[in-house]
Parts: structure tokens; C-alpha cells; sequence
């Protein structure tokens, strides 16, 4: 019901409606699955913090650099750059919310991909 009265305004109103759309039910689903699972709420929100705020940070920046580059570059050239400037950021917020701690070390990929190549490492050297 939200984006169907979104759509009668714009585009742009229909994705801001999915957004609040999705703020809501992540918000509903961490009570939900905290409650059945017995597990604080506070501790899974944060353990499920690393990935939605990195899709924000990333989201913003696309968003800065698509706003700067206006319409200078074909459509390809443009959703190639943005797409790697995208990766880039989410890749970069997942490491360094790990680094300094914002979310568990549990959250993080990079951790994860690391022990997994020590271990790769230590069987080929066996």
C-alpha cells in the first residue's frame, strides 16, 4: 500500500517507500528472531548491524558520486564505475566496523577469510 500511494507521486517516491519498507520489517524480524531464539535483541541488531549499515554507507556515496558525475559518461561507463565505487565502499565499511570494533568480529568477512587462508596455508604446508 505504501508504494502503490508512492507511485502516484515519482520514481524516487517508490524507492524511498521500499526503504521505509525495509527499515521496518528489520526492525519487526530482529524482535522476532531475538524473541524466538532467545537471544537479546540488542545483541543480534548488532551482529546484523555490519551489512545494513554498510549498505547505507554505500548507498550514500553512489549516490554523492552519481550526483557529481551528472551526465558526462554513457550509461555503461557509468554503472561500471558506480558499481565498483559501490563494491568498494561496502567492502571498506565491513573492515573497518571490524577494525575498530563497531559490530562483533563474528559480523565481519574479512576475519572469516582470513582464518580460512591460514588454515588453507597450514594444510599446504603439512
Amino acid at each position: 500500500a505504501l508504494a502503490a500511494a508512492a507511485a502516484q507521486i515519482s520514481l524516487l517516491a517508490v524507492v524511498i517507500a521500499g526503504i521505509v519498507r525495509a527499515t521496518l520489517v528489520f526492525g519487526f524480524n530482529v524482535y522476532d528472531v531475538g524473541k524466538r531464539l532467545n537471544l537479546p535483541v540488542r545483541d543480534l541488531a548488532r551482529f546484523l548491524a555490519a551489512p545494513y549499515l554498510s549498505t547505507f554507507a554505500m548507498a550514500g556515496v553512489v549516490a554523492v558520486v552519481r550526483s557529481q558525475m551528472g551526465g558526462q559518461l554513457n550509461a555503461a561507463s557509468s554503472i561500471l564505475i558506480l558499481a565498483a565505487v559501490g563494491a568498494a565502499v561496502y567492502g571498506a565499511s565491513l573492515w573497518l566496523g571490524e577494525r575498530f570494533g563497531v559490530w562483533p568480529a563474528e559480523a565481519g568477512l574479512f576475519r572469516g577469510l582470513s582464518a580460512l587462508r591460514r588454515a588453507s596455508a597450514g594444510e599446504g604446508a603439512a
